[in-house]
């Protein structure tokens, strides 16, 4: 055979999970989603991205279905990844050379352990062939791990600190790594926009990954991922850190309930725990060392409280900031 592996797929059916018929009336033409229908609001021309997207995120081992809200789901899809792209590429305009990794917060240490796990979850699908898994990996750690966690956690440092401070370089570091598995995962299925996020990365960006000579992404290489990214401790730490941040946001979405802040950066957090029998109050500990806990809370203030009393539960109170707003 002039093949090694053969991959097949199931028929391509309506969304109601009809046989496509003429008579019927339910084919989908595919040149219909990429240049658009007749009627450009029932039938907007999403382009060719958006139909790869589509077909990359189908399980084609069984039958897979189309029609409109499906190419509609798969063009919000792509549309939050590519918003990630551009909250990165914004933020990386200062950005001259890569901070040592020792030198780096520790929260911005985790999120490159994320990545890294991250990563390797996707180049093992792609060498499954299984697609579909690279596509959900893909957005969730844009919707997740980046757009609801770390760029909320480090956007005041982004947007405030000296472009040569430690805070933002750090910060930088993380988003230069994340653009750069961003873009090469999301090359093989949406090339155009992979391309278009590939021609607008800075220079300084491009010769920090070593592909500054590339004239395309697909010439640039893959990621490069340190093995000294991989760790378990942080992923423990801020996994629990995590859990603490839910329980805080209940309490402070209570406080906006009650009229009593506007936002939860006008909050202050009480948090109390037993340090020898909570893991999450020893990770809180441990992230507070590094001066960044209250950005990853979302709030002006947190106090630490040991209360031996407690055991493995942990007590939140959220109350107004006094510090004044700028």
């Amino acid at each position: 055979a002039p093949y090694k592996r053969l991959v097949t797929h199931g028929f391509v059916l309506d969304e109601a999970g009809r046989k496509m018929s003429k008579s019927v009336g339910n084919v989908v033409d595919p040149q219909t989603i990429v240049n658009g229908g007749k009627n450009a609001r029932q039938q907007p021309a999403y382009g060719a991205d958006v139909l790869r997207t589509w077909a990359a995120s189908a399980d084609y081992a069984k039958d897979v279905g189309i029609g409109d809200k499906l190419v509609a789901s798969s063009f919000e899809s792509l549309r939050r990844i590519r918003n990630t792209c551009r909250f990165l590429l914004g933020n990386l305009h200062h950005f001259r050379q890569l901070l040592p990794y020792d030198e780096m917060h520790e929260l911005d240490q985790y999120m490159l352990s994320s990545l890294a796990t991250t990563y390797a979850r996707i180049h093992e699908s792609y060498d499954a062939f299984q697609v579909n898994k690279v596509m959900l990996q893909l957005s969730q750690f844009c919707a997740q791990e980046l757009s609801s966690f770390y760029f909320e956690a480090v956007k005041d440092r982004l947007y405030a600190d000296p472009v040569d401070s430690r805070s933002r370089r750090s910060a930088e570091r993380t988003l230069v790594h994340a653009l750069d598995v961003v873009t090469k995962s999301l090359a093989p299925v949406a090339c155009f926009a992979a391309e278009d996020i590939f021609e607008h990365t800075p220079t300084a960006v491009k010769t920090a990954l070593g592909s500054d000579g590339a004239e395309s992404v697909f010439l640039a290489g893959l990621p490069r991922i340190s093995p000294e990214w991989s760790r378990n401790d942080l992923d423990e730490r801020w996994a629990n850190v995590r859990q603490a941040k839910a329980l805080c946001n209940v309490q402070l979405e209570q406080l906006r309930q009650e009229k009593a802040i506007n936002g939860s950066i006008e909050g202050a957090l009480l948090v109390r725990g037993c340090p020898d029998a909570s893991p999450v109050f020893r990770s809180l500990r441990e992230a507070e060392a590094d001066g960044q806990l209250h950005l990853v809370l979302g709030v002006s203030q947190v106090v630490l409280e040991a209360d031996h009393s407690l055991g493995k539960e942990l007590s939140v109170q959220a109350h107004p900031s006094r510090k004044a707003k700028c």
